[in-house]
């Protein structure tokens, strides 16, 4: 069977239009401004080739290249296309890759799936395809089951986030009133537990990412502040929040602050968002740290070549850091590695190979340059696995057609 891969699963997700995916690093899901969410639903009905109501009983497949994404569900309810006891779908989430417009599963939980059709009769879903939480589906699930919209129904998107969430506004500064170069606000949510634990994706769907600090990083909403320091975030859900930023500029130092109740305090206070009602003022003073390189080598632990094409290291701030930082470098072909611009703080390294090589963590505290971290890998047990080629972290994730590909999808 043809291997369908997540580039092409999110290239034909494109081709049917149900998503917008700029070039950047990140899925934009964009509804359509005019339409209100009844119409919504019943246009996502007609573009989907296969609708129903299931349960995860299996993820990945059978851990092949071809089928890692794979999520076979136990179907309660077919409304559309397929009717069949259990039915197959491509998520795009994998055991070792993952695209940025695949959709997260959880084996146990029950699912309304918007699957389309393509190459070879294969189902695929993405996390704009109105796929969703039974719990969350309640406008699709009355339109599929013909029942009358209830007052919700009848809003746009906007209107709906409107009504029932909140939004920050604020600006950021430097204490000694410098130029900002690129500040980045996160917003913390402190009432609800979700932010405290892995979210996407699952610990069981990216053995990369064991200790769940990179889940903990994308948890933290964050936002961009234009050149004069200014900030909002929209659609934020009624509760108690913590606001810090970070502007990484360049040199010996980056510039972190908090919300709080005095602007020589970094400490960041709790502020009450309510549903429907701006939070303003939400200023936030930044006061310079400095920033340390860190230094250090792989080995394998029997002595043995590290993986050919290298092994990365996940640089992140331990739980608790209110400030983040999220770094990949790669090994050169030494094993050596060098992180330029390590904050004060205990940073948490996660060093991880092909999937032959067990990951390894590794905590760092940092308060001046480190000369030589010593790291060993050690190689799991059992026989090889085979390795697809490793995607560069530092290249653009958006997909591009092969040269033999015809951009068309007709």
């Amino acid at each position: 069977m043809r291997q369908l891969s997540f580039h092409r699963c999110v290239l034909a997700l494109l081709f049917l239009g149900l998503l917008q995916c700029p070039r950047s690093a990140g899925c934009g899901c964009l509804a359509p401004e005019n339409l209100t969410q009844y119409e919504l639903a019943k246009k996502s009905v007609d573009r989907a080739d296969s609708v129903f109501l299931g349960i995860p009983r299996l993820l990945h497949g059978d851990g092949s290249n071809e089928t890692e994404d794979l999520v076979v569900f136990d179907v309660l309810q077919a409304f559309k296309g397929m009717q069949a006891s259990q039915i197959g779908v491509h998520s795009g989430i994998g055991t070792t890759r993952m695209s940025s417009c695949g959709y997260s599963f959880e084996i146990g939980k029950t699912y309304l799936v918007f699957a389309n059709l393509y190459d070879e009769n294969q189902l695929v879903v993405a996390a704009c395809s109105y796929t969703a939480p039974v719990e969350k589906s309640g406008t699709a699930l009355r339109l599929l089951r013909k029942e009358p919209p209830n007052t919700d129904d009848l809003l746009t998107v906007d209107q709906f986030q409107r009504n029932s969430r909140g939004r920050l506004l604020g600006a950021v500064r430097r204490a000694d009133g410098g130029p900002l170069s690129a500040p980045q606000v996160y917003i913390w949510n402190e009432s609800d537990s979700s932010y405290e634990r892995p979210g996407w994706p699952a610990n069981d769907e990216w053995p990369g990412d064991k200790d769940g600090l990179l889940q903990a990083f994308l948890l933290a909403r964050f936002t961009s502040a234009d050149k004069n320091g200014v900030f909002e975030s929209d659609f934020l859900v009624p509760g108690t929040y913590r606001v810090t930023a970070v502007d990484d500029s360049s040199g010996p130092t980056r510039w972190v602050g908090s919300f709080s109740m005095h602007p020589d305090n970094v400490d960041p206070a709790i502020l009450q968002v309510f549903a429907g009602r701006d939070r303003p003022s939400v200023d936030i003073v930044l006061h310079e740290r400095k920033v340390f390189a860190l230094r250090g080598v792989i080995q394998s632990s029997d002595g043995s070549p590290l993986p050919s094409e290298g092994v990365t290291i996940r640089a992140t701030m331990a739980p608790g850091e209110m400030f983040p930082l999220l770094e990949y470098v790669n090994t050169d072909s030494t094993g050596r590695f060098t992180i330029e611009r390590a904050p004060v703080g205990t940073v948490h390294l996660a060093i991880y190979g092909d999937p032959n090589w067990q990951v390894t963590t590794r905590d760092v505290d940092v308060n001046e340059d480190t000369k030589e971290i010593e790291i060993v890998l050690t190689r799991k047990d059992g026989p090889p696995v085979s390795v697809a080629p490793k995607l560069d972290v530092h290249k653009d994730p958006t997909p591009e057609l092969d040269e033999d590909e015809d951009s068309n999808p007709d």
